[in-house]
């Protein structure tokens, strides 16, 4: 996932007023093709440089965001509002925190009708 995943919401927000910021992990600062080309940049990131990456960005503001993480991204949202990083966040599809069973019997049977 690059900053460009957030293209359309990056637009719907900033046309509501919203000032918008989607900086990329580590080594994913580059456009889609080029990590595809060569991901070698990217095989080695680890989840503390990109909670270190998105705390710096953070700090640098004058009031905490609202933070919007898909998927793993998700998680990191939820890992920087517990860091007190935020003012607020939405955690879309998160992926599974630690303490969190990879598939809770709740995931799998929600799972069930899309597998018809």
């Amino acid at each position: 996932m690059t900053p460009r995943s957030w293209e359309t919401w990056i637009e719907h927000y900033e046309q509501q007023g919203y000032r918008v910021l989607a900086p990329a992990y580590p080594g994913f600062d580059v456009e889609v093709e080029a990590l595809n080309a060569d991901p070698t940049p990217v095989e080695d990131v680890r989840v503390p440089q990109i909670i270190e990456r998105f705390e710096s960005v953070i700090d640098e503001l004058d009031s905490p965001p609202i933070i919007i993480g898909h998927s793993a991204g998700g998680a990191f949202t939820q890992i920087l509002l517990d860091h007190g990083r935020g003012a607020a966040g939405v955690a879309i599809c998160s992926a599974p925190t630690e303490g969190v069973k990879v598939a809770p019997l709740s995931q799998v049977k929600s799972v069930f009708p899309v597998l018809k």
